[in-house]
């Protein structure tokens, strides 16, 4: 089969070769690796898949996702070949349509896709889980993150200031992407909880805002934490408030220490977040206030309302633990209008 991939001879300077990709709209601004004829081929055997495969088509301008334009851009992010089924397995996760993509792509929100590895695939490709793992550093996270949003502005046609409309960005959208810290969790990782096996490798995709620090040193007991963490939640501006939609928790091995020290599991603890993390009404302009009534049927019906929940319920909190030393967890509010999607990963790399 003809593939549709154009073919270019360009300059062998870096500097040289980072311009002509800026000029097409292909870079984030930073310097790239070539994809040449022989990188995109490893990257394509690695996935184990026919070059010409399609999964789907990308909006805005629903490019075709094919194996090998999923290879090009992995191979221009500096990815190995061994991370091919991480990137293929989150674009097939963005299509699920809780994940909302059209929408996701085409927002103002400050909204950037976060991608989480989980199960044998995290260790055998070195995704940093612990500390630093959302900074500099480790290869695994920063390219595979970083080809991601290529796939998603060079496929999909999610290009600044053109069909991504996002008002200001942030930092996470140049690369975003971690594993989950499972040797520090008592819990089933998040993987396990929506029904996939422990020894599974998978991959989870979120549709993040801007992280928010949980800094709590001086609580003694788990229940101070998590009031902590609720109160993180309770923004009265944030796309959950007026949306709900789900919001992402991601504890610290010391928070979850102290946690499991004192009886708490996972759904004692989302309980406790859905109670305690709702927005007094006095917080909104009451234009929003009407604005979050009008797009939430969990609200229409409530005459006397005196707070709003941040998520749609219980169920709606993404729970896992990562991280390192330190008595932090951190809160990540989403789009909203969007649920993060887990997906089984075939993958069986063993170098």
């Amino acid at each position: 089969m003809k593939l549709d991939s154009v073919r270019h001879e360009v300059a062998e300077s870096p500097l040289e070769l980072l311009e002509y990709v800026m000029e097409r709209g292909w870079g984030d601004g930073l310097p790239v690796i070539p994809p040449t004829e022989e990188r995109v081929a490893a990257m394509v055997e690695a996935s184990g898949r026919p070059p010409e495969e399609s999964r789907g088509r990308i909006p805005h301008l629903f490019g075709d996702a094919t194996i090998e334009k999923i290879a090009v851009n992995a191979a221009m992010a500096g990815c190995r070949p061994e991370y091919m089924p991480v990137l293929v397995t989150a674009v097939d996760a963005i299509f699920d349509p809780i994940y909302n993509l059209p929408g996701v792509q085409g927002t103002t929100n400050c909204i950037a896709q976060l991608i989480v590895v989980h199960g044998p695939a995290r260790g055998a490709l070195g995704v940093n889980c612990k500390e630093n793992l959302f900074g500099q550093g480790w290869r695994a996270n920063a390219t595979i993150g970083r080809a991601f949003r290529f796939i998603l502005q060079n496929i999909g046609g999610a290009k600044p200031g053109d069909t991504d409309r996002s008002t200001f960005g942030h930092q996470g959208k140049f690369s975003s992407c971690i594993g989950e810290n499972e040797e520090a969790s008592p819990w089933p990782p998040l993987h396990v909880e929506r029904g996939l096996e422990r020894s599974d490798s998978a991959v989870t995709v979120i549709a993040i805002d801007p992280h928010i620090m949980v800094n709590d040193a001086a609580s003694t007991d788990g229940e101070g934490v998590l009031q902590s963490i609720a109160s993180s939640m309770m923004q009265a501006g944030s796309n959950n408030a007026l949306f709900g939609g789900e919001m992402v928790v991601v504890l610290g091995p010391e928070h979850v220490d102290m946690l499991v020290r004192d009886g708490w599991d996972p759904p004692r603890i989302k309980a406790f977040l859905y109670e305690r993390g709702r927005v007094p009404t006095f917080l909104f302009a009451p234009a929003n206030l009407e604005r979050a009534r009008g797009r939430r049927d969990d609200l229409m019906a409530q005459e006397d309302l005196e707070s709003v929940p941040v998520v749609d319920g219980e169920e709606s909190i993404c729970l896992f633990v990562a991280g390192g030393l330190g008595k932090h967890s951190l809160v990540i509010p989403t789009f909203g209008t969007t649920h993060s999607v887990t997906r089984k990963m075939d993958f069986s790399f063993t170098g």
